[in-house]
């Protein structure tokens, strides 16, 4: 007899290690008492986190997460997407695929960020630009496949030799000038110039390279403006500006409008780095160096690093002036003027370049790819330990996003891999600061039910509306939970225990029906994820404007019951403990649906009854009221409104 799904991904958890003797004989007793399968009794308890689930689903079955491809392993993870390296199973080649963080967020800018990315990477075609191949959704997970470059980012080669030859430093600034040149003949700005998008590989056969120098890739887009309109503006909100503040541009900082010449600037504030061995302006923090940019202004050019040639630092100081009125502004002219510094370096013997011209040894270098294996057992309960960070010098990875638009303060998304950071107060051109939420839009996963009969027979109903009106209603964002709504118990934000963020409750929790403007909806979608945690019964009961019952849903992990009109009726065949477990690992998703003429309520798509309204019913206020029964907590997720559109 087969393995399920459930019971292989937990058995490689204890192959790997990732329980613990006393968490397994934890896990046998009470797999005694409620015969939840194991796994979902180890996510219960908070024994394996989101992020080793997922590793364990790849491993299991590597061809789940992109139809087509084979995840071989783990290249890294930004603020935003993990990125794997994988097998086209069709073409038997090597790629890179790119997925957002599986992060719930009330903002939708990320996942079409992400689509306008792979857009933008799909219409550019340079050898010096990573090339994009597909992109899609499967299972709700947005996916980007990519060319996989085999080799190591600057920053990388950096931590390896602290800097690098002036030669080579040019050599590379070269090719990037040429993908930025291309770039911006699609429109496009890339404005996160640094070396660690820079990818460093070994050249291919036919390249006029000398042997010593890496062949180029520019990399993430993800922030990059694009001026198509067909390609629906900009890739970012207006007024709103992101990038690493070592090599932000002036106008960056101060949110205006950029052009080209912004990634000249970090194109020449990112040689210097690599050449100097340190990013031109530094600081303890980026508010440090955000604060010495804007003071310094074109001060900081007047004394050339230790050991550069003159030769390197005149055009530094042209690529990286303040006003970009002066600078170099033409990527023809600042290809011509890269090619007179090689050429000067190349015959130039005397003592200011000694020890910073190239060998003779070929360059090589190999991407470090992590196995899936090896990653999943490094993701212990100690991946949450708090950090402090207050005093640590920052890295050229920390990325700032700053808003010309100011708002109330936010808790720390502690899932982004760059650090955010509040900045303008300290500004002395006063820029407001706004942590924007590097998310995903989370969807929920659907199970099966065994017993197909769960609808009551002999209702006559009305025909089912399907189609929406304007954006979800948020409710509960993943930080914040809106504050006019009345509640008893306790109620607030939190980490669960796969490291997604839920809203963990007890008590009561109501939710009027309405939209952002107050004016009450009549026929809508309510949608809730649920995990019953802690606590031993989770309801959903519909309240009229007066605050009374019309009728309540209260779900057990072994029953749910619907109780109408003072009439308790079990919902037969609802059991949650039917559904497929090796997709909802004990999350699932309520959801009711104001038809217009019946309520429909479903667990994970599947019916459980469609109750017909009575006059009465067909209008008025209405509020859903969330209860969580027993001592303990319940975690929810994504609750959100959406209005039904009526022809």
């Amino acid at each position: 007899m087969s393995k399920s799904k459930s019971q292989e991904k937990f058995d490689t958890a204890v192959e790997l290690k990732l329980l613990n003797q006393k968490q397994l004989e934890s896990i046998k007793l009470e797999q005694k008492k409620s015969k939840f399968p194991p796994l979902e009794i180890a996510i219960r308890k908070g024994y394996l986190t989101r992020k080793q689930l997922d590793l364990l689903g790849i491993i299991t079955n590597p061809t789940s997460l992109v139809p087509g491809y084979r995840i071989d392993g783990y290249l890294g993870q930004g603020g935003s997407g993990t990125v794997y390296k994988a097998t086209q199973l069709r073409m038997d080649r090597s790629v890179a695929i790119k997925t957002l963080n599986r992060i719930a967020a009330h903002n939708d800018l990320t996942p079409k960020r992400f689509e306008r990315e792979a857009k933008i990477i799909g219409r550019l075609r340079h050898p010096n630009i990573i090339s994009a191949f597909d992109f899609g959704i499967h299972n709700e997970q947005l996916y980007l496949v990519m060319e996989f470059a085999d080799g190591i980012d600057a920053d990388e080669l950096l931590a390896k030799q602290q800097r690098i030859p002036e030669l080579q430093a040019w050599h590379i600034a070269r090719q990037v000038c040429h993908a930025l040149e291309n770039a911006i003949q699609h429109g496009v700005t890339h404005r996160d110039i640094k070396p660690g998008n820079l990818i460093l590989t070994t050249a291919t056969a036919g390249n006029q390279l000398p042997a010593n120098v890496p062949l180029v890739k520019v990399a993430d887009f993800g922030l990059a403006k694009f001026s198509d309109k067909n390609l629906d503006a900009t890739i970012t909100l207006d007024q709103t500006v992101s990038g690493t503040p070592f090599y932000m541009s002036p106008e960056q900082v101060k949110a205006e409008k950029i052009d080209h010449r912004s990634d000249i600037y970090s194109l020449g504030t990112t040689t210097w780095h690599l050449i100097a061995g340190t990013p031109p302006i530094t600081g303890s923090s980026p508010l440090d160096v955000i604060t010495n940019k804007m003071k310094l202004e074109d001060d900081w050019l007047e004394k050339p690093p230790e050991d550069i040639s003159s030769t390197s630092f005149e055009l530094l100081k042209k690529m990286c002036r303040f006003d970009r009125e002066h600078r170099i502004d033409d990527y023809p002219d600042l290809n011509r003027e890269i090619e007179s510094v090689i050429e000067q370096l190349e015959t130039n013997t005397s003592v200011e370049t000694a020890g910073f011209v190239l060998n003779d040894n070929p360059f090589s270098a190999a991407a470090k790819v992590t196995t899936i294996h090896e990653l999943a057992k490094t993701l212990t309960g100690d991946e949450n330990l708090k950090v402090d960070t207050t005093d640590r010098e920052i890295t050229s990875s920390d990325t700032i996003k700053l808003s010309s638009r100011r708002t109330q303060s936010q808790p720390l998304d502690t899932h982004a891999a760059s650090h955010d950071w509040p900045i303008s107060r300290w500004l002395p051109i006063a820029i407001g600061v706004i942590v924007l939420p590097i998310v995903a839009y989370l969807f929920w996963p659907t199970g099966q039910v065994s017993n197909k009969n769960l609808s009551p027979k002999n209702t006559t109903l009305g025909d089912r509306l399907v189609e929406f009106s304007g954006p979800p209603i948020f409710l509960f964002d993943g930080r914040n939970i809106n504050p006019t709504q009345k509640f008893t118990g306790t109620w607030e934000p939190a980490e669960g225990a796969e490291g997604e963020s839920i809203l963990s409750g007890n008590g009561t929790r109501n939710f009027r029906c309405q939209d952002a403007e107050g004016n009450s909806l009549q026929n809508f979608r309510f949608v809730c994820g649920f995990r019953h945690h802690e606590a031993e019964t989770i309801g959903f009961q519909l309240l009229d404007e007066l605050g009374t019952e019309i009728w309540k849903v209260d779900i057990k992990p072994d029953e749910a019951t619907l109780k109408k009109e003072n009439e308790p009726m079990l919902l037969a065949g609802c059991s949650l403990q039917q559904f497929d477990q090796a997709k909802t690992f004990g999350y699932h998703q309520f959801r009711i649906e104001a038809q217009p003429d019946h309520w429909r309520i479903e667990i994970d798509d599947q019916v459980l009854a469609e109750i017909p309204k009575t006059k009465d019913q067909s209008t008025g206020q209405r509020t859903i009221q969330l209860s969580v029964g027993g001592s303990g907590a319940a975690h929810f997720e994504k609750i959100r409104f959406r209005s039904f559109k009526i022809k």
